[in-house]
């Protein structure tokens, strides 16, 4: 942007008040911008870029926040299987119970990491034990450059492996947790 010039037939009107004007060129023509108009224009950027950066730091307060209270955890959790799964999600909760029976519906640690098995062996992590090292799923995962502690990764891989097994209301769609299917069938088959 520049200052017009005086002799530019688009500021004349304006130099009689005495302002100034900006101009620039877009598409082969000579557009005139007020001063008033550039303020907020900058004032609105500035908002914006403070919002957002505000906004950043919300979220990550509010995810330590659901790491650290288990409470919170648990209504995070329950409302990301309804986003993710509204078709069975008395179901896939119940998966999340089985799986997760010391401190049910818990998918991280205070730390943020995902919650590993509870006996420590293996790689089974998070609410869903989804085996995410070397082994089965680890490099699909990989593959699919998924972040498994971001919660929709963590989803959209399960529902992956679901569907893989078949549609919803298949009698195979929930194979891979069978280790827990003595815990969840029985919850399932009350609902």
């Amino acid at each position: 942007m520049v200052l017009c010039k005086k002799s530019s037939p688009l500021t004349s009107h304006v130099l009689e008040v005495g302002l100034p004007t900006y101009c620039m060129k877009k598409d082969k023509r000579l557009l005139r911008i007020k001063p008033w108009l550039v303020l907020f224009v900058s004032l609105v950027g500035f908002v914006s870029a403070t919002t957002t950066l505000a906004n950043t730091k919300s979220t990550a307060t509010k995810q330590s926040q659901v790491y650290t209270d288990p409470v919170a955890q648990v209504v995070f959790i329950k409302k990301k299987v309804g986003d993710f799964f509204p078709g069975e999600v008395a179901e896939v909760l119940a998966i999340i119970y089985c799986e997760t029976r010391s401190r049910p519906y818990i998918h991280w640690e205070a730390d943020g990491s995902l919650r590993r098995r509870d006996d420590g062996k293996g790689s089974a992590s998070g609410g869903l034990q989804v085996l995410v090292g070397e082994s089965v799923h680890g490099m699909k995962i990989r593959e699919m450059g998924l972040d498994m502690n971001n919660i929709d990764d963590y989803f959209t891989f399960t529902k992956l492996l679901m569907d893989q097994r078949g549609p919803v209301g298949s009698r195979h769609r929930y194979d891979d947790w069978n280790e827990s299917r003595p815990c969840w069938g029985p919850r399932m088959a009350s609902n």
